[in-house]
């Protein structure tokens, strides 16, 4: 059977070891195919590295195999994935709209590449755009329709929200189509009455906010052109949500966006959210480092490589105090890219111009070259022209960009397009830059690191300390990060038949990686028997729950 098989392209193996109470020394595996978290024997590790499979146990190589981390010989692994996504992205079972209502902002930020204009609310802009959803809510094809407001500040035409989603919400309930939408805002209007109008009148599940450090920093940063600042009014606003319960369905992004101006402040702003009541499954964190979106930001822009440290560390002191920040592993494999590849996906702007890519409207130069029709032009009934990105997956399969070669690509999707044309690697925390402009893995050490961070919040509930306990095998030592109590940090259950905590010890999300202990005792079923575990040893496929 093995001769058959070799070691996924797409494989991550920690180069560090750990030894587990029971005396047995272990490496961490990822398999980016399927997104699924596996560990090996350190012997197995090896042989597994070094395509010496005859050397595994058959049920092992059976278990590799089910998580794709081994594949057949004849595969062309590649070619399968950009298969699969450009399938993925030339249909149209979902369509998405991302509307600018106003091509206006009342911030003034630094970094901030967009042009902002004030310009007159058209009616017939607004309708084209209502028509436009309906006519993609009528495509026999179309499923689903996903609606973003993006800015500028979308909120302060929050008139042409309601408008617009009055008109197409009831006409998917007619046709029986899920609708969904989301916002990008920046905050300074956020009241419960407008937040209460997006939830009920707009059907709003998703709202991102930028809060850009500890209030000092964010008010600086981000103020108003009237000089005012924001971070007590946001915050402030989200905490009393969080705690009231109210909007039960709505979850917060909160975007950091990360520069050499504001690095040393963001653990700061990260301790500031939780102690002020933003620890909560609807509060996400997301740290992003500063780009260029055609303007110079050479100056204030971080290097991947240290911005991937300085990730590592957030995600850390996050989980350390009960909150979000996903920059460990991701969940599961990307089905597409991103919009900019997909014909089913259009970015319209206040004036009715469209594109294929977010970061072509308000920009200077992308806003010209990177239009590829005009509302008052292209038929209701079809969808937008071939854009700058939707050769992407013919690119990455070439052999064109740094992407075709990273491990982490069926979990990334190939980035965002204009990510690789910049040569700017989309994950830094598992990626970092190479020479002449390439993208490279991050050493797999970090790969360590990252299980860790997915591992930390189980450890509470051991049944006792000393049968979770961690310990570095010799030679080694604990990464880069803050400190946490024993209680907070890695753990590693004992035994495999480690019995399952009572229905009463709810498991934080995402949940146990790769169900619990084989023979373990479940919830449903607590006098489930043990049974111990083959003498392999190996616990081979661990997913993370969707």
């Amino acid at each position: 059977m093995t001769n058959v098989l070799k070691r996924s392209d797409y494989i991550l193996l920690s180069d560090r070891s750990f030894r587990a109470p029971d005396g047995d020394r272990y490496r961490f595996g990822f398999a980016s195919r399927t997104a699924k978290m596996f560990r090996l024997r350190e012997a197995d590790a090896e042989s597994f590295d070094a395509g010496r499979l005859d050397d595994l146990h058959p049920e092992l190589v059976q278990e590799l195999t089910e998580i794709e981390a081994l594949v057949s010989t004849s595969e062309d692994e590649l070619g399968e994935l950009t298969r699969r996504r450009r399938a993925r992205s030339t249909g149209a079972r979902l369509r998405r709209l991302v509307f600018l209502p106003t091509s206006y902002c009342n911030m003034g930020c630094a970094y901030c590449g967009q042009e902002h204009t004030k310009t007159p609310v058209e009616r017939r802009r607004v309708q084209q755009k209502i028509d436009r959803a309906v006519a993609a809510l009528a495509d026999p094809e179309t499923t689903a329709l996903h609606v973003a407001w993006f800015g500028g500040e979308p909120l302060l035409a929050l008139r042409v929200i309601r408008e617009i989603s009055a008109a197409v919400l009831p006409e998917a309930e007619r046709l029986g189509k899920p609708y969904s939408a989301d916002v990008v805002t920046n905050g300074s209007l956020l009241t419960h009455r407008v937040l209460r109008e997006l939830y009920d009148d707009c059907a709003i599940r998703w709202l991102e906010v930028t809060i850009d450090g500890p209030r000092e920093v964010h008010d600086e940063r981000r103020a108003m052109r009237n000089g005012a600042g924001t971070f007590d009014k946001i915050v402030d606003l989200i905490g009393e949500v969080i705690a009231a319960g109210s909007y039960p369905e709505l979850t917060f992004g909160i975007r950091t966006n990360v520069d050499n101006q504001n690095e040393d402040r963001v653990a700061e702003l990260i301790t500031e959210l939780a102690r002020r009541g933003l620890a909560s499954p609807r509060v996400i964190l997301k740290p992003a480092p500063v780009h260029s979106w055609g303007n110079d930001v050479a100056d204030r822009e971080l290097k991947r490589s240290e911005y991937a440290r300085r990730e590592l560390e957030w995600a850390a002191l996050a989980a350390s105090l009960g909150m979000t920040l996903p920059a460990t592993l991701p969940l599961r494999p990307r089905a597409a890219t991103c919009i900019a590849t997909s014909r089913s996906s259009e970015v319209v702007d206040s004036a009715g111009r469209v594109y294929s890519c977010t970061e072509h409207p308000l920009v200077p130069v992308d806003s010209v070259r990177g239009q590829v029709a005009s509302l008052d032009l292209l038929p209701v009934d079809q969808r937008r022209p071939e854009g700058a990105f939707d050769s992407w997956y013919d690119e990455v399969r070439a052999g064109q960009w740094p992407c075709a070669t990273c491990p982490f690509m069926p979990v990334c999707g190939a980035a965002a397009p204009s990510c690789g044309k910049r040569a700017s690697c989309p994950a830094p925390a598992t990626s970092s830059p190479g020479g002449s402009g390439s993208t490279t893995p991050r050493s797999p050490v970090d790969l360590s690191r990252m299980a860790e961070l997915r591992l930390a919040p189980y450890a509470s509930w051991a049944p006792s300390r000393r049968a979770w306990s961690c310990r570095w095998a010799p030679g080694t030592r604990p990464p880069p990060g803050p400190r946490r109590a024993r209680s907070a940090t890695t753990c590693w259950p004992a035994r495999r038949e480690a019995t399952r905590p009572s229905s009463a010890a709810t498991p934080p999300a995402p949940g146990w990686p790769g169900g619990w202990p084989s023979g373990a005792s479940s919830p449903s079923s607590p006098a489930a028997p043990t049974t111990r575990r083959p003498a392999w040893g190996s616990t081979a496929a661990a997913s993370w729950p969707s």
